[in-house]
């Protein structure tokens, strides 16, 4: 990438998160482009028709309906000026909402460092692109919001929900409370509590209930082995894992491998953990009910 050239080009990054946490930019692209960072306070569609940026970036969380129309007007203030998108939300219906309205890229968190860097080189690309021609509109008509984005983000669970997002991403890899609270814009203390008082189950007990329920997923392939599967979804020690396993669903492990298909997970539960789109308390809900 030619840096010299892009480090004359400004891009955007508006700050649209909906908590206290404060959006952060790739070293990534701030090594590639002169970054401005914005709040969305109103002014940001102005800024765009005054400065043209060479792209705006989008952190949304969580997106609602509210700041995708707010984005959808942005874009069709300045139609030529490309935007991205980043959120925390996997949904394949945001992903086409997002292309369909004119976006070059579209970033789910924790953004891979690759394909972010293959979006720059198509960022560079449309530089030289509008240097030669005078720019020109690739926008095409917007398209109505996916139904199942919410209204607004004043949703009490809105605040937890990157907590879910995180386990989903991490579940894998060793998980402290504190560093989830801080995913979600809040105190050790008041995440905690908040958790626990919204899905009646502490941080933590959620967090080995995930576990367990992805390593049911990996058990029902016979060419899994149990410790395998053990470090696979985040235990450290097998003896450890089969005692949990066992608290939560009955049996052990070997147990669980040898049951027959009534014996296994539920449908609606196997499609809470496997569709990262689905709402927060509908994860947390299905987990609890599953093994209780």
């Amino acid at each position: 990438m030619d840096r010299q050239m892009n480090n004359q080009h400004t891009v955007f990054w508006v700050d649209m998160l909906a908590g206290p946490a404060k959006s952060d930019v790739p070293i990534l692209l701030e090594q590639s482009f002169a970054v401005t960072t914005l709040q969305d306070d109103g002014s940001v569609g102005e800024q765009i028709s005054a400065q043209k940026p060479a792209c705006v970036f989008y952190d949304c969380d969580y997106p609602d309906k509210m700041r995708l129309e707010r984005i959808r007007r942005y874009k069709e203030a300045c139609p030529s000026i490309p935007f991205v998108l980043v959120t925390l939300l996997h949904s394949e219906e945001l992903a086409v909402w997002t292309f369909r309205n004119g976006a070059v890229d579209y970033f789910v968190k924790p953004i891979d460092l690759d394909e972010l860097q293959q979006c720059l080189r198509r960022l560079e690309q449309i530089v030289r692109f509008q240097n030669s021609r005078g720019g020109r509109s690739l926008y095409r008509a917007a398209v109505e919001i996916p139904q199942s984005i919410s209204r607004s983000s004043g949703r009490p669970g809105d605040k937890l929900a990157p907590a879910i997002h995180f386990v989903r991403q991490n579940y894998a890899k060793r998980i402290f409370s504190d560093a989830v609270a801080r995913q979600c814009g809040l105190s050790p203390t008041y995440f905690s509590k908040a958790f626990s008082q919204r899905f009646n189950m502490p941080f933590q007990e959620f967090l080995l209930r995930y576990r367990v329920a992805r390593a049911c997923l990996l058990l029902e392939n016979p060419a899994s082995t149990i410790t395998d599967v053990c470090y696979a979804v985040g235990f450290k020690d097998p003896s450890y894992f089969t005692r949990v396993f066992k608290r939560f669903l009955g049996n052990s492990p070997s147990d669980y491998c040898k049951s027959n298909g009534s014996d296994r997970l539920p449908a609606d539960f196997r499609a809470s953990i496997d569709n990262s789109s689905s709402a927060t308390s509908q994860v947390v809900r299905s987990l609890a009910g599953c093994f209780n």
